[in-house]
């Protein structure tokens, strides 16, 4: 057999570098794309967005085909997938723990495993902050086009880790006149990671009257991030049933009081409910 020499490998490397140049372009543009025509859409109608909402999600085929792991059988994805579970529930607990820590000012360990750690020098929770809040109340006033506008709260109390919210949207549409509620109640596990990162596991239920009233299971995973002292940010991802809610923010915060700046997007199917908001956040 003859051995390949090097200007030929060397003219395959640049031929996949090529390649690898080419694509990561097209993907460069292919994202742009949908940036811009996701930001130019309107909404659509409260009565085809209602008729979305009942369309119940497709299920996947081949879910009985998975794998699981046994107990006899060794593989590679079987050990990242007890590598990465317990790396989770690691995390789980420490977050949890830890939110109730910055409420407590005595020293206190915390048990990770076999471990032991210490938490001496936990960064306490200052009075006014929005991270785990005792009580904190949202407002917002979203416009998703000339027709159709929405008021919003959302009301919070909690101590340390565990927290119970309630949040209601009222969409108007002027031509046709009509109105959409959504109505969401749940419970929050808030994972504390230092002063500034706050990530939450929520469920509950989701309660959608326009026409009809429908109820689903309503999850949600909140990641607040507030590196500055006056700015903050805060992602609300949530999904029920065929809708799922995306709500970014802008925090400009002071002691007890911030002003909100975000874009929110409600989706079903192919209709979508979304647009720019402002709002006051009060928080204790």
């Amino acid at each position: 057999m003859h051995g390949v020499s090097m200007p030929d490998v060397t003219q395959f490397l640049a031929y996949v570098n090529t390649i690898l140049s080419r694509l990561y372009n097209l993907v460069c543009i292919l994202l742009f794309m949908w940036m811009l025509l996701a930001s130019s859409s309107y909404a659509g109608s409260l009565d085809k967005f209602e008729d979305s909402v009942k369309d119940e999600p497709k299920s996947k085929e081949g879910n009985s085909n998975k794998k699981s792991c046994k107990s006899d059988e060794l593989s590679f994805g079987c050990f990242v997938s007890d590598i990465a579970s317990n790396v989770i529930s690691h995390v789980i607990v420490f977050g949890g723990t830890y939110s109730f820590y910055r409420i407590n000012s005595s020293p206190q360990n915390i048990l990770l495993g076999d471990k032991t750690r210490s938490l001496d020098n936990v960064p306490l929770r200052l009075a006014g902050e929005p991270l785990i809040p005792f009580v904190r109340l949202d407002l917002g006033y979203q416009r998703n086009d000339s027709r159709t506008k929405a008021h919003d709260y959302r009301f919070e109390t909690g101590y340390g880790a565990i927290a119970l919210a309630y949040s209601q949207t009222h969409y108007r549409e002027r031509q046709p006149k009509d109105s959409l509620k959504l109505t969401r109640v749940y419970g929050l596990y808030r994972m504390s990671f230092g002063p500034h990162l706050e990530v939450d596991w929520g469920i509950g239920s989701l309660e959608v009257h326009g026409n009809e009233k429908k109820s689903y299971l309503y999850i949600t995973t909140p990641i607040l991030i507030h590196p500055y002292r006056r700015v903050g940010f805060e992602f609300r991802p949530s999904w029920a049933g065929n809708v799922a809610e995306y709500d970014l923010s802008v925090l400009l915060k002071s002691t007890y009081m911030s002003t909100r700046f975000g874009y929110r997007k409600l989706s079903a199917g192919s209709e979508s409910l979304q647009g720019p908001y402002i709002g006051l956040s009060v928080h204790y």
